[in-house]
């Protein structure tokens, strides 16, 4: 059963990614996808970030240890999303620049 879920889970966001990097799929549809995807890492991060805070009453090192690993996944989902902007952008400017 696990591993149907997980099975479904990787499908859901392999499609969703694929989906939303495809020119072909209509341009809201494309933003709605991206949307959701971000949200649900931001989820699981704010998850993460949960369970460290409440990890310190217990054990500090595990908690600044989860504490860190939510720090770390943060930062790379926003450096990820700015490098996908800075591409979805010079595409955009070399067309319109074409188009001129």
């Amino acid at each position: 059963m696990e591993d149907l879920i997980e099975f479904l889970i990787e499908l859901i966001f392999e499609v969703g990614v694929e989906a939303s990097e495809n020119k072909k799929v209509p341009k809201a549809l494309r933003v709605l996808l991206a949307i959701i995807i971000i949200l649900l890492y931001l989820l699981g991060t704010g998850l993460i970030l949960l369970v460290g805070v409440l990890m310190l009453e217990e054990t500090i090192l595990g908690g600044i240890a989860m504490l860190a690993l939510g720090v770390v996944i943060l930062v790379a989902l926003f450096v990820k999303m700015y490098k996908k902007y800075g591409e979805m952008k010079a595409t955009t400017d070399s067309k319109t620049n074409m188009e001129e």
